[in-house]
């Protein structure tokens, strides 16, 4: 028991196993000072601000004053309305802090056992071992290894590698490797992650462009899907709408998705839900994953479409009828375009690799347009402009030539029927009729070859 009028200054480290009272002015100046028991300030004032105390008992109330360092060790609860520290807080495995708020903003706080701040924490730094909630957290650097849960989040650098929970989260820098769940906007400027990054809400910003691992699960409401190289990327909720280009490994869309006018490289896996619709009908989207067998979606895409497409890397296989405005270019192993319709609103260019459609109907329908030298099972010519072919090509179904039509040179084998409704010139072109029974189409021929079986 401290009593009298003078000041009692410690001298020195100081323990007290059962109770303290402080009926005096006292100084603990720069020494520890360890309480066991109950800490009782009645009459005087404690002047605790450069000073060590370490709070060991078991169940105990942090008196109300400024603190050095504060360290909560022992067992049980440790009691507080405020708690102000000026160097560092510490609370210490099996221990539990209850407090309004801890104000340390030039202060360390180290949790490795369980905070629970009703209303907010300001640090310098805080790193959490343990398990923490509170109403909001203000630090320069917040380092998360466990459990985090607060209604917000301010600060500089964040690191995490455990489980944090947050409404909104603003960081400069943030870096996870663990589980962030932002309940509000996630604002930042460098963002890397290598774990599960989810999104509840909209009006998330980070500087596009970067390169972003992990998983990434937009949920919000009608929100942006900012620009980048994403990992694994789920799109759900309500409306996304790409905001910048994206490079994703695997894409799966669970909610109607636009991609608007951006460049979409799809380098792995495609998924769109049952009841979504990716709008992709004005963006350029490349399929190049390098394994074979990559699926190019088109079942639950707007009107089937792409604006452009390129094919790169492995096989590909087209899921059902695709329509693409602008070009399609591959330089992949193998496509194959199954029995499809196939509508090419631009050329369709082939540096390398083989293109299979033999059993599709392809249907060019732009301005003029290069007609691809492959074996078509239905080859349709229309639109505006003048199709002009680019070599021989084999058709073992019908043709439509209904826009002017040039076949140069080249050879024409036709297992079908040749439906003329435009000007086709074939005047130096070799023209094989090799189906069963045919009507030749009433055009001036360079070579006419009449083959196959039947009555032409």
């Amino acid at each position: 028991i401290f009593s009298g009028s003078d000041v009692k200054t410690l001298s020195g480290d100081v323990t007290v196993n059962n109770d303290l009272t402080a009926d005096a002015d006292v100084d603990f100046g720069t020494n520890t000072v360890t309480l066991g028991g109950t800490f009782t300030v009645s009459g005087g004032t404690v002047d605790a601000a450069d000073a060590t105390v370490n709070y060991n008992g078991a169940d105990q109330t942090v008196a109300a004053l400024t603190y050095g360092s504060l360290i909560l060790s022992g067992s049980g609860t440790k009691t507080a309305n405020d708690v102000d520290v000026n160097t560092a807080l510490t609370v210490n495995s099996g221990v539990t802090l209850n407090a309004a708020n801890v104000n340390g903003s030039n202060a360390a706080v180290t949790n490795s056992g369980t905070m629970s701040i009703s209303s907010a924490v300001n640090a310098k730094s805080l790193l959490n071992k343990g398990t923490l909630n509170a109403g909001s957290i203000t630090a320069a650097t917040l380092t998360n290894s466990s459990s985090l849960t607060s209604g917000s989040i301010s600060a500089t650098t964040l690191s995490n590698s455990g489980s944090l929970t947050s409404g909104i989260i603003s960081a400069t820098t943030l870096s996870n490797s663990g589980s962030v769940t932002a309940n509000g906007a996630l604002t930042t400027t460098t963002l890397t992650n290598s774990g599960t990054l989810t999104l509840n809400a909209a009006g998330n910003s980070w500087t596009a462009g970067q390169t972003i691992g992990g998983t990434v699960n937009y949920n919000g409401t009608s929100d942006s899907v900012i620009g980048g190289t994403y990992n694994m990327l789920n799109l759900n909720g309500t409306v996304k709408k790409l905001a910048d280009d994206v490079t994703v490994t695997t894409l799966t869309a669970n909610t109607d998705t636009d991609f608007g006018t951006n460049k979409v490289n799809l380098k792995g896996a495609f998924n769109i839900g049952s009841s979504a619709t990716v709008d992709a009908s004005a963006a350029a989207v490349t399929y190049s994953q390098t394994a074979d067998g990559q699926i190019v979606r088109s079942n639950r895409l707007k009107d089937n479409a792409y604006g452009s497409l390129t094919l790169t890397g492995g096989t590909k296989v087209f899921e059902g009828n695709t329509a693409v405005t602008g070009s399609l270019t591959t330089s992949a192993k193998n496509v194959d375009l199954g029995a499809n319709n196939i509508s090419l609103g631009g050329d369709l260019t082939i540096t390398s690799g083989t293109v299979d459609a033999a059993d599709a109907t392809v249907i060019y329908n732009g301005a003029d347009q290069a007609v691809a030298d492959l074996v078509y099972g239905n080859l349709t010519l229309t639109g505006s402009g003048t199709k002009t072919l680019s070599g021989d090509v084999t058709v073992t179904g019908d043709i439509a030539a209904e826009a002017v039509t040039d076949f140069g040179t080249n050879t024409v084998t036709l297992g079908g029927d040749f439906t003329v409704n435009a000007t086709v010139d074939a005047a130096d072109a070799t023209v094989n009729y090799n189906g069963a029974n045919q009507a030749v189409a009433a055009l001036t021929y360079g070579t006419l070859t009449l083959s196959g079986s039947g009555t032409k």
